[in-house]
């Protein structure tokens, strides 16, 4: 332990901390070419093959980059562009490849965690709806005989309350009843309970869509 002669002197030097993505040069993302695709095997307890490229920056730095996701079109010479980002299972990869941007593609058929993986939106999960069209979901609520283009003609007309039948059709198609799961001593304990208020508009598009 110093003396107090020996801090006044030197002082105590303050901890410097490496940053883990020197390579890139403070920059968020990184331009390379793929010198190398290969695969590699991840620490004990983990068992697979994870999917690595050697890559060459912009600056002329080489580095090993994670290719995310299930299957890849990466091979010698092309273009990527990789971010900062380590693998937990994988002792110096502190790279990942961005798909979806210059040649990695991304993942086709994904529906959940796109951005991550580059994955364009499907066709099917857009709905445009023309000006003063209502959604055909609430066309379920309509009485026997009565069709949607009534229902749309009597919406622009102001004949029909939208929100009165809006509340009538939440209140006829959502489940009343949920199951919570809780955990207890080790083991996962099933009740059943009331549907919270948040859970409401996710619930009723379960309903409408089946429960699939």
């Amino acid at each position: 332990m110093p003396t107090m002669n020996q801090l006044v002197r030197k002082g105590r030097e303050s901890k410097r901390r490496t940053k883990r993505t020197r390579a890139s040069n403070k920059c968020p993302q990184k331009q390379g070419v793929c010198l190398r695709v290969s695969t590699r095997s991840p620490k004990k307890p983990n068992s697979a093959l994870r999917k690595i490229a050697k890559v060459r920056l912009t600056n002329r730095n080489e580095i090993i980059a994670y290719i995310p996701g299930e299957g890849h079109n990466l091979q010698e010479h092309s273009v990527v562009m990789v971010r900062g980002g380590r693998v937990q299972d994988l002792p110096g990869v502190k790279y990942h490849c961005i798909r979806g941007v210059k040649d990695p593609q991304g993942i086709p058929g994904r529906r959940r965690g796109r951005s991550k993986y580059g994955t364009k939106k499907p066709k099917d999960y857009i709905r445009i709806y023309p000006k003063n069209r209502i959604p055909t979901v609430f066309s379920v609520h309509l009485p026997i005989g009565f069709t949607h283009q009534d229902f749309q003609r009597g919406w622009e007309r102001k004949e029909i309350d939208f929100v009165a039948e809006q509340k009538a059709f939440m209140r006829f198609a959502y489940p009343t009843v949920d199951i919570y799961a809780t955990p207890w001593k080790g083991f996962c304990h099933q009740d059943l309970g009331a549907v919270g208020q948040a859970h409401t508009i996710a619930q009723t598009i379960w309903a409408i869509s089946g429960g699939a």
